[in-house]
């Protein structure tokens, strides 16, 4: 239903994509190793190093499911020019990418192998471990790739008004004239949210205010404690 969906950008997709396939795979395994080597210490029941890694495979179970239903529910909006930069970062994650995360793994491989020809047992059997998340990490890589080439296939392209108004990644700069202060804000889906990178929904107060307005528009806010006037400096 579209009720359903989960707005998003490109970009946002892209790293939902890669996040869940590296806490559904590497994360997951770490923590089900921390759980076997907890309970290899005997009593569970005054164990705080099982019960913290129960509590982490409980948050990280969580989070994958969110991820789960906001990929296959995604409503990706993209502008030509953004759909052009992800096709480019698809092509980077073929080639260069991939050649880098084999080399990642060669490398491993190589160190194991003198560990074995010195008979280091520790420094072998700790690389097994090492090689085994390089090869999900290549995994991983390909899993994103395949996505993501589907969703350009599929995607709607909306109008490239990047530089003419505000609209879904969209990055602004606006001058609060009260307080004679400039910020800048990136429009996102509000799955994407991040407030130490200034990221806010655009169905936040100011993400309302500012949405299809253009540069030199002088807009109202209208937040919980009071409304307040911002002026539309720069959208790229």
């Amino acid at each position: 239903m579209e009720n359903n969906k989960v707005t998003m950008s490109i970009r946002g997709y892209e790293d939902k994509l890669e996040r869940y396939r590296e806490i559904s795979t590497v994360t997951r395994k770490e923590i089900i190793a921390r759980i076997q080597e907890a309970r290899s210490h005997g009593d569970l029941s005054e164990n705080a190093e099982y019960t913290s890694a129960r509590d982490a495979q409980g948050m990280n179970e969580g989070e994958i499911g969110q991820l789960e239903y906001e990929i296959k529910n995604a409503d990706v909006q993209m502008t030509a020019s953004e759909k052009k930069d992800a096709e480019t970062a698809v092509r980077y994650r073929e080639t260069e990418g991939k050649n880098k995360l084999l080399a990642e793994k060669a490398d491993l491989e190589a160190r194991q192998a003198a560990a074995v020809r010195e008979g280091n047992v520790s420094e072998r059997d700790a690389l097994d471990w090492e090689i085994a998340k390089a090869d999900m990490r290549i995994g991983n890589n390909e899993y994103v790739i395949e996505m993501m080439k589907e969703m350009l296939r599929n995607g709607v392209v909306v109008d490239d008004f990047a530089t003419a108004a505000v609209r879904l990644g969209s990055s602004v700069v606006v001058y609060d004239t009260e307080f004679d202060e400039e910020d800048t804000y990136t429009i996102v889906g509000s799955s994407e949210t991040n407030a130490l990178e200034n990221k806010i929904s655009k169905e936040s107060p100011i993400g309302m205010a500012i949405m299809g307005k253009k540069s030199g528009d002088t807009v109202t806010v209208k937040a919980p404690d009071g409304e307040y006037e911002l002026v539309i400096r720069k959208i790229f």
